[in-house]
């Protein structure tokens, strides 16, 4: 398991670093880092383990990591994040005790509103901490606090972590398409794999991602596709079948819809 370190991110030697991430192939990991990291999602999409809960990627979710905690995530090509990873160090004394007020794991905080807002509050850090003019210490330290602040308050409020109680059934659904996207997977292949009625699947679907079951799983396959495409010298008829797609003019019809060009011409632009 990989341990990353916050110094190699950072413009300075200033403990904190931020960057917003937009997925073009899909990842899985399973980690640890040396600092505290704070990750947003703008979009839905995935799954997220942490202290041994499995959590649904929705827009709006916080995620947070403490130092050392042992942490995995999945996200599909799309997915749009934010982080912010940083020493406690930053943080005045008030700061400090904020920080140990909020339990790690995962919150449903921001709606559209609010989420607005912290990505104004994020896009000041980005750029304090690349331009690092006169006083940005200062500066991201007090504006890390505010943020910190306002998820501390709104979590108060909250009747338990995660807005209710850790997602289970939806991480253990993700995870089972991750593990057998490649065979003819039904939804209610999936419902017998998983213990959970279809009717309960699709309404989770609904809930945390915004899209259907079909949607959700032709996404993960093109984006497992698109890897492939970049990464190897697998025939296009090989990328389709290892992919899922058990015919070659779908997964075409597929990839041209959501990729916006056809899977021969993305690898050639990806080679260039």
């Amino acid at each position: 398991m990989k341990t990353y370190t916050l110094s190699p991110h950072c413009h300075s030697n200033w403990p904190m670093a931020v960057w917003k991430e937009f997925r073009t192939l899909p990842v899985e990991s399973c980690h640890t880092h040396d600092c505290y990291e704070l990750m947003i999602a703008l979009k839905d999409g995935g799954v997220c383990f942490i202290g041994g809960a499995g959590y649904a990627v929705s827009a709006g979710t916080l995620f947070i990591c403490p130092p050392q905690d042992t942490h995995a995530f999945t996200l599909p090509v799309g997915s749009e994040i934010c982080n912010i990873m940083f020493q406690p160090e930053v943080l005045g004394i008030e700061g400090r005790k904020v920080l140990n007020g909020i339990r790690p794991g995962a919150y449903r905080l921001f709606g559209n509103g609010q989420l607005e807002l912290f990505e104004r509050q994020f896009a000041a850090l980005e750029r304090e901490l690349l331009e690092q003019n006169e006083g940005f210490r200062a500066y991201t330290g007090a504006m890390l606090q505010l943020i910190l602040t306002g998820i501390h308050r709104q979590i108060s409020n909250l009747p338990d972590v995660y807005g209710s109680k850790p997602d289970d059934q939806m991480a253990k659904i993700i995870s089972c398409i991750h593990a057998r996207f490649r065979e003819k997977l039904t939804l209610a292949a999936l419902s017998k794999a998983t213990g959970v009625a279809q009717e309960h699947i699709n309404r989770l679907f609904h809930r945390e991602t915004r899209k259907t079951f079909k949607q959700y799983l032709l996404s993960y396959r093109i984006g497992k596709a698109q890897e492939l495409l970049k990464t190897s010298k697998l025939s296009l008829t090989e990328i389709a079948y290892q992919t899922g797609f058990f015919d070659s003019a779908h997964f075409n019809r597929t990839f041209l819809r959501l990729v916006g060009c056809q899977p021969l011409s993305y690898r050639r632009n990806a080679k260039k």
